[in-house]
């Protein structure tokens, strides 16, 4: 399988979703801090999905892992107010 540099660093959207249905299974089981927001645990196959679908914007079937866990950071980060935002 050729890859472009556009791809580059890049994940199969299968094995992403495969790996979240697996998490997610786990953190309905075991829960705790390393686990899913209690939202994503209602989730299944087809919800996460769309999800990757919706990073993969070109239709490759890859998606770029950077892009993502920038997402996941912003996710969990604070929504900054007003006052905080005209810093910058």
């Amino acid at each position: 399988m050729s890859r472009n540099l556009e791809m580059w660093p890049s994940i199969p959207n299968k094995n992403l979703v495969d790996y979240l249905v697996r998490k997610n299974e786990v953190s309905k089981t075991i829960g705790g801090e390393n686990g899913f927001p209690e939202d994503w645990k209602q989730l299944n196959e087809y919800d996460f999905w769309v999800m990757v679908r919706n990073l993969d914007k070109l239709g490759h079937g890859f998606i770029n892992w950077r892009l993502l866990a920038t997402y996941l950071c912003l996710l969990k980060s604070p929504i900054p107010l007003e006052k905080e935002s005209d810093a910058f």
